[in-house]
């Protein structure tokens, strides 16, 4: 049987002129110029988007907070563990923490998703122990296994901060407000006119944290005017102490160091 040749299809003709672009759409130039549909739309799921962003944004900042708490009560529990041993100051090691943290009463796996936490995470909780007295120390940068250090101290001294580089940050509680030798007035019971006069004999009493067993540096410690006690005040606000006009009479006593 013979074969039926392949009908070949002829080439296309070029144009022999030069035909027109095909128009382009136009754009808008300004705002103006989309309408006001579209744009109505737009602003609209522009918005959506927004507050998506903003719901999203405050649960990640809300779990983030549930993990941060429990680390930050670990924090305090390793402190006074440290102070029970002598130390000065406590390196805040996630395993310590976790450790410390395994004596509660809360899920350790909260404890367990502490290593996910970021720098920033971690410092955070910051304030609070500066709040409690603390002189703290942190750690500019990524990955850094203990990113905090806490010294039980009310105040730096210059020779603390000397030699740092630009990745260490110092946080210490606010100026005191009175000085070694001040007379002033401090609660000394629950009773609303429970005050007593007295004179400040040290700024910032650490015995409040290495002898005492609490989680914070007292403010004050305090020499009362009419008798030979001594007291702390825990924070330096009108709560605890108080100026005083008319100086009681100074008393002096050597203190243990």
């Amino acid at each position: 049987m013979a074969t039926v040749p392949a009908v070949q299809e002829a080439p296309k003709a070029r144009p022999t002129h030069c035909p027109p672009t095909r128009p382009k759409t136009k754009r808008p130039r300004t705002l103006a110029d989309v309408p006001q549909a579209v744009l109505h739309k737009e602003i609209f799921r522009f918005d959506a988007l927004q507050r998506e962003n903003e719901h999203l944004r405050s649960e990640v900042a809300r779990l983030r907070k549930i993990l941060t708490q429990p680390y930050y009560e670990a924090s305090l529990e390793l402190i006074k563990r440290q102070a029970a041993m002598g130390q000065i100051e406590a390196d805040l090691f996630t395993d310590d923490l976790v450790e410390a943290y395994a004596d509660s009463d809360e899920p350790l796996t909260l404890a367990d998703q502490w290593p996910q936490l970021t720098t920033e995470d971690k410092c955070s909780i910051v304030p609070q122990l500066v709040a409690r007295g603390f002189c703290v120390e942190t750690l500019v940068g990524a990955n850094v296994a203990a990113p905090i250090s806490v010294y039980f101290k009310y105040e730096w001294d210059d020779a603390d901060r000397a030699g740092s580089g630009k990745m260490h940050r110092f946080h210490a509680p606010p100026t005191p407000r009175f000085k070694v030798g001040d007379a002033i007035l401090c609660k000394t019971g629950p009773a609303a006119d429970a005050w007593e006069p007295g004179s400040i004999v040290k700024i910032g009493w650490a015995e409040s944290v290495l002898e005492l067993e609490k989680d914070y540096v007292a403010a004050y410690q305090i020499q009362l005017a009419n008798s030979e006690d001594l007291v702390y005040a825990p924070n330096d606000t009108d709560e605890y102490v108080r100026p005083y006009v008319d100086s009681p009479p100074a008393k002096r006593r050597k203190l243990d160091k």
